[in-house]
């Protein structure tokens, strides 16, 4: 019965290709975080860093050691539009969306 409350993670093209920059680790880290962020996408845990975005309705970022991830909730699917390291993400993020 849990299965019918998760939620699809998927990437919008842009973020499938920012997926490959950062390090293997820093990869297998996010994939790691998607099995909890498919779960409750919008609730912070030890193992779950997560915020919504200021300014952004609607918006959530997923940190990951130096990395992060900007995502959006839409019904059960979990969206999202960009990785990157913080200096970068949210300002690239106004054009991207």
């Amino acid at each position: 019965m849990a299965s019918d409350l998760s939620h699809s993670i998927v990437f919008k093209r842009d973020a499938a290709r920012d997926f490959a920059r950062p390090p293997r680790d820093a990869q297998l880290r996010f994939l790691f975080a998607f099995g909890a962020l498919s779960q409750a996408p919008t609730r912070p845990s030890p193992r779950l860093l997560i915020k919504q975005m200021r300014g952004h309705p609607g918006f959530w970022r997923l940190a990951v050691g130096a990395w992060r991830g900007v995502y959006e909730i839409d019904g059960h699917t979990t969206r999202f539009y960009m990785f990157g390291e913080p200096a970068t993400v949210y300002q690239q993020f106004e054009t991207r969306r």
